[in-house]
């Protein structure tokens, strides 16, 4: 798939790849056919091998790990075979070798010897280097013929962006994978990012400028119960990293590119104001909402579809784990939630201002926002202190535990210790176990092992309580900062209404 001028305009458009359908078709026949080697094999797709190299991802899904180029196939008809001979012989000799001396020169014998070893031969090493040698190939054949349908139609040069299979890796700078910018007017700017095959850190997405600012997506803030905002902040859309993504993407340019000819000022205008009216719709309603009808919240939100974000990345709707936690504690879950959507807008307010300069109207956009934020900001400061003391009494309970624990820690390794001299010289294993017994009745060793075992488990409860708490504050303090720093609250702000 690749976007293409189309007078004024652009459209998307389809190439065909020539593929060597024939060779291909024959090697996987040649492949199940016990008659036939690795040889026959070559001999059918050498036509389409040449000594050239690929950065492409062809035969990998775009989020592995770790590839390698696809590079030249390496192989010798000749030493195959020879090789093979060799092996072949050997094997026929050591049966040979094996029979009584009046058959070793028994011609009926010996055939029969070279067809079971011959039989042996193919399923234990013809077959499976077949399949191996054909595993190497075809990503080669599609590699070089993606590659010819790249030249021979001029797509990197006559084309704004195509499907591109280039494999990316950031610890090697010349394999950066695709990146291509298009130059839409003066004002608007096209770039798509790929990084493929670079596991976790593999991205996909396209970053639409207007006047060197980037328009972002500001309402997958509020319309998904999680959004990565780190990703937000840097991408116009992130899609799926899926090949067949690319029909979104090329649909999703191709509109925008069309929409920003026919009229660049209104359509950028319209879809500036489109997220920030989305992400205000969203952060009025989240700014309204209760522990009453957060729960509807999330069922809701989890059957919705968003159309216009086909397939983004690093946004997701509520879980089941997200319900369970609500489960547990819905009042906290609900002001949280309600606390990080609202404080966690301010970060788009360094880009918002950007579009003040040009579009007045975001103006009471960003006032309106900031003024959330003043409101829930003494919300935030009265949540922290009392999970603070809940830590406090915490810590409190888990001290003498912990002394506890250790005291009896020491106690059990020097009962260890001296149980283990008791019975180091000593081989018979009934004297060992009364020795055992003996000991336990005397010292109560089994019952201070269960009691270690019980206080790890009280330890272990509470100190996942303290640290769900700690992560409760941190998140809170979080909020509060982002208010601070965006917002500036007064130390009297208004009531929440």
């Amino acid at each position: 798939m690749a976007l293409k001028k189309d007078g004024e305009r652009v459209k998307v458009k389809k190439y065909p790849i020539d593929r060597h359908n024939f060779q291909i078709d024959t090697a996987i026949e040649q492949c199940e056919d016990e008659y036939s080697d690795v040889c026959d094999i070559y001999n059918t797709i050498a036509c389409c091998l040449s000594d050239r190299s690929f950065d492409y991802c062809l035969a990998h899904e775009y989020t592995d790990t770790y590839i390698k180029d696809i590079n030249p196939i390496k192989f010798d008809p000749q030493k195959y075979k020879e090789n093979n001979c060799k092996i072949f012989n050997l094997r026929v000799n050591n049966k040979i070798k094996r029979l009584p001396k009046y058959q070793r020169y028994d011609i009926d014998k010996i055939k029969e010897i070279e067809e079971e070893v011959n039989r042996l031969f193919y399923s234990t090493d013809i077959k499976p280097d077949k399949q191996e040698f054909l595993k190497r190939v075809l990503p080669y054949i599609y590699a070089s013929d993606y590659y010819d349908a790249l030249n021979y139609y001029n797509i990197e040069k006559d084309c704004i962006a195509y499907s591109s299979e280039k494999h990316g890796d950031n610890r090697s700078t010349h394999k950066i994978g695709y990146h291509t910018e298009y130059k839409v007017n003066d004002d608007i700017y096209i770039t798509i990012k790929t990084n493929f095959c670079y596991g976790n850190s593999t991205y996909f997405c396209v970053i639409v400028s207007y006047k060197g600012i980037e328009i972002l997506p500001y309402s997958i803030w509020v319309n998904y119960y999680y959004a990565g905002y780190s990703l937000l902040l840097k991408n116009t859309r992130s899609f799926l990293r899926t090949r067949n993504s690319w029909h979104h993407c090329m649909d999703f340019l191709a509109n925008f590119i069309n929409s920003a000819i026919d009229n660049p000022e209104s359509f950028i205008h319209n879809e500036v104001m489109q997220e920030v009216n989305g992400l205000l719709l969203g952060l009025e309603k989240i700014f309204n909402l209760n522990e009453t009808n957060f729960e509807d919240k999330i069922i809701i939100q989890k059957h919705s579809e968003d159309n216009r974000y086909i397939g983004i990345i690093g946004v997701r709707h509520a879980n089941e784990s997200d319900e369970e936690e609500y489960r547990i504690a819905p009042k906290e879950i609900s002001m949280i939630y309600r606390m990080e959507k609202i404080s966690g807008a301010l970060r788009f307010l360094d880009n918002l201002r950007k579009f003040n300069d040009i579009y007045n109207d975001i103006t009471d956009a960003i006032n309106r926002i900031i003024d959330m934020n003043q409101k829930i900001y003494p919300e935030i400061e009265s949540a922290i202190p009392p999970v603070e003391n809940e830590i406090k009494e915490l810590n409190i309970e888990l001290s003498p535990l912990n002394r506890r624990l250790n005291n009896c820690e020491t106690s059990y390794k020097k009962l260890q210790a001296k149980l283990d001299k008791n019975i180091q010289n000593i081989t018979d294993n009934d004297r060992i176990k009364a020795i055992t017994e003996f000991f336990d009745k005397k010292y109560h060793f089994k019952e201070l092992g269960e009691e270690i075992k019980n206080l790890n488990n009280k330890i272990s409860i509470i100190k996942q309580k303290i640290y769900k708490r700690e992560r409760f504050v941190y998140r809170l303090n979080e909020y509060k900062n982002l208010i601070i720093k965006y917002a500036k609250p007064s130390v009297k702000s208004n009531s929440i209404e």
